[in-house]
């Protein structure tokens, strides 16, 4: 990264070879952007915010692919990878003649083309931050659908429901009465467990796919959670 008066000049995306420690360049230095890597490391979305538009690197192939179907302005947390190539990604507001409205693409990264459109209109159940999933309370049971799939599960004897975080096809979150619930909503399965009291605020997750492992973060403290049992049977999905 070159610098001149505190403006960043250059930037490239390089990787490191932890064994090593050689660093390898990979692409030009034209990435002044903000990124976001899928959890199989074969992606790199990239968002050059001042030119109002999100890209999608493929590691392998080293091809750069524009993203229309993602807003120039979405934040890292309006996009979420969803099984393999795909995403849910916020796009550009709608406006009519008496309101604007958010909407949300199911993107394939390979073609840049959406599969799957839906909007933030409905009040019937609560939307997630970002808005891949809805989650509704009923009578003791906690109802959740995956917007961009179309599966859905219900959990039962799960009350006042709190939304930990979320990563990929997960969610975590806990219940008033300390439990706590990783749920694979495109594989409709889910596992209950307890952690620490102090998790509940300011944690986040992240998915390594490969692994099929799970990191809980708190501040300096990671929990490792092991998932091969949420994919058995999974079934492939376009």
């Amino acid at each position: 990264m070159n610098k001149k008066d505190d403006i960043v000049q250059k930037e490239c995306i390089a990787k490191l070879n932890l064994k090593t420690g050689k660093v390898t360049k990979i692409t030009d230095d034209t990435k002044i952007c903000n990124m976001e890597m899928s959890p199989d490391g074969e992606w790199i979305l990239l968002n050059y915010r001042s030119k109002g538009y999100w890209s999608a690197l493929n590691l392998k192939t080293r091809k750069e692919t524009k993203q229309p179907g993602i807003s120039g302005y979405a934040h890292n947390e309006e996009i979420c990878f969803i099984g393999k190539d795909r995403i849910v990604a916020m796009g550009n507001p709608v406006m009519t003649k008496n309101s604007e409205y958010n909407v949300w693409n199911k993107i394939n990264l390979k073609t840049a083309k959406a599969t799957k459109q839906w909007d933030d209109r409905s009040k019937e159940e609560q939307y997630s931050n970002n808005e891949w999933y809805v989650y509704k309370e009923k009578k003791g049971k906690l109802h959740l659908k995956h917007l961009a799939y179309e599966t859905s599960i219900d959990i039962p004897d799960v009350k006042t429901v709190h939304i930990i975080d979320d990563a990929g096809d997960y969610v975590l979150f806990d219940d008033d009465q300390g439990n706590d619930y990783l749920c694979n909503l495109r594989n409709k399965t889910y596992k209950k467990f307890i952690l620490p009291k102090k998790f509940r605020d300011d944690t986040q997750m992240y998915l390594a796919g490969k692994e099929k492992k799970m990191l809980v973060q708190h501040g300096k403290e990671i929990y490792l959670i092991d998932i091969s049992d949420m994919y058995k049977n999974i079934q492939p999905r376009k």
